[in-house]
């Protein structure tokens, strides 16, 4: 398991203030028009010339971001003070291309062109030019998680040879993206991380990072429940397994269930983050006027390239991403890039250049980054977190890997992309190359990483002799479920009703106007006067008076309650009314709010425009 309550030194990048107003900075794009235009070049399309896919063609070399394309020779001299942020400027035109090579077209990239804020963009470039690479404490930690990884799924080949394990080879990297978002998240402050997960890699990462228990893997494996034996379920496959753990440092991680069409846990797990932010009283349940959506509950997805592009779930949900009522201050995107849709290659699967470009939608800026280089990944994670605690906006990081087996162990690609599979086998794997380069560098030492793997190993050995005898945990009615029970074997009658006191109560709450409230005139004879002297009568009730008594008892009984939709709030064939707005000032209330309980209703309605009255 690893450790996220170090307190390393961090640079806060989302305190970073971007300069377009700065003087000098307006000075200087006046004097070198040239340069400036060069300078952007690289900023908008050097991700284009970058050297991020490692198991693709060399890039393309696009004259946009040539020197001689904006009148500038090699020998020229520049003066860039206001425009890079770096720390060494540039004085020539050769050594300014360089500069602007390693950092837009080198091995992490940005898009960051549709971006409609010039400070986002701003910030974005600072970001690029200024987050540090990744320290020696932090390499050495990556080859840690990427040997463990490594050795987690060898041993599961060769213990379990025809288990379909989807592992991790050609994509450890993308544990080092998570463990570095998930310690960044630790030391904002984040209270909880809910993470909606693809199946490759996934016991990697519950088992490496979460800290999931092997023995209950193995079980799992082994055909056995992960449900206790008096429970009555049969649970779920084991690619789709949940957790939820509490780390090292206070942070609690919350990986989803997942169906196997995997892309459909995202709008869930945004509707999970929003719910904790609800139970934290965070961002826009915080009675703080400057709080902000996602100050102690963070979203964070790990899409398919495929799925990403292919699936009109992702576009939905990023199209609702900054809505009120739905926003959860910005959700950290990986997508972990296989370069294959099952079979079909990358340049088939989207109409797009890249698979990641429906994360134009909502704005995000988009990192391309070689999966075969940790401290790139590191410095990645790092960019977009930032981004994110800095905007509370979605972000996405496209990670260039590849899949070793194909789709599933028992895969083989060869028979339909042989050429891309040509080089991933004769190429040495990312975590053996990672770690033979620190080797050289004297970062790690000689056979350092082999005693992790023997270490590791022999941990996994033992695990596997006990799985057959660990009794796994009970998580079921823990936690928010603990007031609930297993239902009888006996069929039972209940009886929900409630009493005639509080339904009157419920049902004329429901319809209180405030003090110079200006309702609708036809509402307040119709729905508000109507629903009066209904209750006064004793009449049978309306399908709207019962829906209003259902949800108010519920909120007496301490439940909070959501309702979301097209025109929720008043009902598309206007009988609901659970709002009502103000024909004077547009101000809306909720009424049934006005319950003196626990409870409390969420309307979130997409004809809400002003701010809803307490």
């Amino acid at each position: 398991m690893i450790k996220h309550s170090e307190k390393a030194s961090r640079q806060s990048e989302y305190d970073l203030t971007f300069s377009a107003d700065d003087p000098e900075t307006i000075s200087a794009r006046s004097r070198n028009g040239n340069v400036t235009r060069f300078i952007e070049a690289f900023r908008y399309t050097g991700h284009r010339n970058a050297a991020t896919n490692p198991y693709r063609l060399t890039p393309k070399n696009y004259p946009e971001i040539s020197p001689l394309h904006f009148g500038l020779r090699e020998d020229d001299s520049v003066d860039v003070r206001g425009l890079l942020s770096t720390q060494s400027l540039p004085t020539t035109v050769r050594d300014l291309h360089e500069l602007l090579r390693a950092v837009y077209a080198s091995d992490v990239a940005v898009e960051a062109a549709w971006l409609q804020r010039e400070e986002e963009q701003e910030w974005i470039w600072q970001a690029m030019e200024t987050t540090p690479d990744a320290s020696t404490a932090d390499l050495r930690r990556a080859a840690f998680i990427m040997t463990k990884s490594q050795t987690f799924d060898h041993f599961l080949g060769a213990k379990f040879p025809t288990f379909k394990r989807y592992g991790c080879e050609g994509a450890e990297a993308h544990l080092v993206f998570v463990d570095s978002v998930l310690r960044d998240a630790a030391q904002a402050g984040v209270k909880r991380v809910v993470l909606a997960l693809q199946h490759r890699g996934r016991l990697n990462l519950l088992t490496d990072l979460l800290g999931v228990n092997p023995r209950m893997v193995f079980r799992k494996i082994r055909g056995k429940s992960e449900f206790p034996e008096d429970l009555p379920v049969t649970g779920d496959v084991i690619s789709h397994l949940p957790a939820d753990v509490r780390l090292e440092g206070g942070l609690r991680a919350i990986a989803l269930h997942n169906p196997s069409h995997l892309e459909a846990i995202n709008p869930v797990s945004i509707g999970h983050t929003r719910g904790i932010q609800w139970s934290l009283k965070d961002g826009d349940y915080s009675s703080d006027s400057s709080a902000r959506p996602g100050d102690s509950a963070l979203n964070m997805q790990l899409h398919g390239d495929a799925a990403f592009a292919g699936q009109g779930v992702n576009q939905e949900s990023l199209a609702m991403s900054r809505l009120p009522h739905y926003r959860v201050g910005g959700t950290v995107h990986l997508v972990v890039n296989n370069q294959l849709g099952f079979t079909t290659p990358s340049e088939r699967g989207s109409s797009g250049e890249y698979g990641t470009t429906v994360a134009a939608v909502a704005g995000a800026p988009v990192l391309h980054v070689r999966g075969d280089r940790p401290n790139a990944v590191h410095r990645a994670a790092r960019i977009a977190y930032a981004f994110q605690r800095r905007f509370r906006r979605d972000v996405v990081v496209n990670l260039n890997c590849f899949r070793r087996w194909g789709h599933n162990e028992a895969d083989d690609p060869t028979m339909t992309n042989p050429q891309l599979y040509r080089i991933i086998e004769s190429s040495k794997s990312i975590p053996d190359a990672f770690v033979a380069e620190l080797e050289e560098k004297q970062i790690l030492q000689p056979g350092e990483m082999n005693a992790v793997a023997a270490e590791t190993s022999a941990k996994l050995s033992t695990a596997l002799e006990e799985a057959d005898k660990y009794p796994p945990p009970v998580n079921a009615f823990k936690k928010s479920w603990s007031n609930l029970s297993p239902a009888p074997p006996a069929v039972t009658v209940w009886n929900t009703g409630i009493e005639d006191s509080l339904l009157q109560h419920v049902a004329l709450t429901s319809v209180h106007v405030p003090e110079s409230f200006q309702v609708h005139p036809r509402i307040l004879r119709t729905h508000v006067e109507a629903r009066r002297q209904r209750m006064a009568e004793g009449g049978p009730l309306d399908w709207a008076t019962a829906e209003a008594a259902a949800f108010g008892s519920l909120m007496w009984q301490g439940f909070d309650v959501r309702i979301s939709g097209q025109d929720v709030g008043r009902a598309t064939f206007a009988h609901r009314h659970a709002m009502l707005v103000d024909q004077d000032t547009g101000d809306i209330t909720l009424p049934l709010n006005q319950l003196e309980c626990e409870g409390r209703l969420e309307v979130s309605s997409t004809n809400i425009l002003k701010r809803l009255l307490k």
